[in-house]
């Protein structure tokens, strides 16, 4: 056996292995050599000496065959193992490094879209540096589902919520929600949700907020992703355009409850939400609100 193999394994391992394999050898022999007496002098209990050199030979294989057991794993690690102990130190350091750095973007980067629960027809949750924004919301009536189903998200703060429609059933809990949550960015799409009186309480909250309601008529930025509307049949479409650079180390770790899903089939009103990247490698989320 090489110096290197001794000076890679473990002392002990490498004795008791040794001790195995030796010992193993010696009684084999001597229960053959015993046995093949016995059978000369047609002994009775010959049988029980072949047995002892059986159990002797696995007892000799085991030994054999952790010694190259350990020699393979050494040497499959050469390159590990002769490398000098600066190398060794500057190796650990980068891999660290690299890996602190991919658990810092899972962790401090996430990206996630989420069906929130409202009792109806549904409202969406998008996630991401460490912001919430709600889409639309639901009814009064339905105000301890949707807060439930925020809590599962592990939801303490909404940083935003944009109003899709005119409908009672998708905007009824904005009011309560503006209170609970502490909601300091209020976004609509048509000017006709100012008829609606659910509307008027969302007024009348935000106001003794010091919140400002405002129209989208143009993209606007909440943290790093552009937010812009467009008119489609039935309904509308809002875009969330979250920049390539903020998020193409991450894309693994991107977590959709689907690529695309529906809410509120048996509804008049339906939110389809899908993702997808452009050209420039921008990741898209687009939500769009439509009557059925």
């Amino acid at each position: 056996m090489s110096i290197f193999l001794i000076n890679e394994l473990k002392g002990w391992d490498l004795f008791m292995e040794i001790l195995l394999l030796v010992l193993g050898i010696s009684f084999a022999v001597f229960f053959i050599t015993i046995g093949v007496s016995s059978v000369i002098k047609r002994d009775s209990k010959v049988k029980f000496y072949f047995i002892g050199a059986i159990i002797s030979f696995i007892i000799a294989f085991i030994g054999f065959w952790k010694i190259p057991t350990n020699t393979d794993s050494n040497a499959s690690n050469k390159n590990n193992i002769l490398m000098p102990q600066t190398q060794q130190s500057a190796a650990t350091s980068i891999e660290s490094t690299d890996t602190k750095a991919v658990n810092s973007v899972i962790e401090n980067n996430p990206l996630n879209v989420s069906f929130i629960n409202n009792g109806l027809n549904g409202a969406i949750l998008i996630q991401f540096n460490k912001k919430n924004i709600l889409i639309d919301c639901g009814k009064i009536d339905n105000i301890q589902d949707i807060e439930n189903s925020l809590k599962g998200h592990s939801v303490k703060v909404l940083d935003s919520i944009i109003l899709t429609t005119t409908d009672s059933d998708s905007i009824g809990s904005a009011a309560q929600l503006i209170k609970d949550y502490k909601i300091k960015d209020i976004r609509y799409i048509d000017n006709s949700v100012k008829n609606n009186k659910s509307f008027k309480d969302i007024q009348a909250v935000a106001k003794a907020n010091n919140v400002v309601i405002k129209k989208i008529a143009s993209s606007y930025n909440i943290d790093s992703a552009i937010v812009s509307t467009s008119n489609i049949t039935k309904g509308v479409k809002i875009n969330f355009k979250f920049p390539e650079d903020q998020y193409d180390s991450s894309i693994q770790t991107m977590s959709f409850v689907k690529d695309s899903f529906k809410t509120g089939d048996n509804q008049s009103l339906r939110h389809d939400v899908n993702t997808n990247c452009d050209s420039l490698g921008n990741i898209i989320v687009a939500i769009s609100t439509y009557q059925n």
